[in-house]
């Protein structure tokens, strides 16, 4: 075999790594019925592209963006790139506190641009691999949680969820937020 087929063999082989979308913000209809009843008992998501601070760190050493969210409502729609299959979009937030996440752990910053939010620009759809929920004290994928796949990544999730203490909100709406955070402490 000449070099020129194997390299040819070896692109062949390379490119579907390359060419894929983002799958876990599409998934069975069943998978987006479950999550969407997760996140109505379960409103509060850490939105945060884990992936994105490992390649941040290694190439320009920035920082990457974190959301505190409350999901108010959400639907079931075709998946953009796949007719055959759903996501899970939400149509009504709100951003509770956005800043930092360094390392693993998210640090609240005011001047955090709110217009670099996905739902910035209207309905966005949850990417259950950048969305992550409290449960038993610590920061879990929405697709661990929903059982959509135990594959594993070599990314670096954040270690806690963001504690109430940590987040500047007006009484009434801590108190929301707090108990959220207080029952899933568990």
């Amino acid at each position: 075999m000449n070099y020129l087929k194997l390299s040819l063999l070896f692109l062949a082989l390379s490119l579907p790594f390359f060419a894929s979308a983002d799958p876990w913000d599409c998934m069975s209809k069943t998978e987006a019925e479950a999550l969407k009843t997760y996140l109505e008992k379960n409103p509060f998501i850490l939105d945060y592209c884990d992936c994105c601070d490992d390649v941040a760190r290694e190439y320009d050493n920035k920082k990457v963006k974190g959301y505190l969210v409350q999901i108010k409502s959400m639907e079931i729609v075709p998946c953009s790139w796949d007719a055959e299959r759903y996501s899970v979009q939400v149509t009504e937030h709100k951003v509770w506190s956005s800043g930092y996440v360094e390392r693993g752990t998210f640090e609240p910053d005011a001047t955090v641009d709110l217009a670099d939010f996905p739902g910035a620009e209207g309905p966005w759809p949850v990417a259950a691999n950048y969305a992550y929920t409290l449960q038993k004290g610590k920061a879990v994928t929405l697709y661990k949680v929903n059982g959509m796949t135990d594959e594993k990544t070599d990314c670096r999730a954040p270690y806690s969820f963001p504690a109430p203490k940590t987040i500047k909100m007006g009484c009434w709406k801590k108190r929301k937020y707090r108990r959220f955070y207080k029952k899933r402490r568990k």
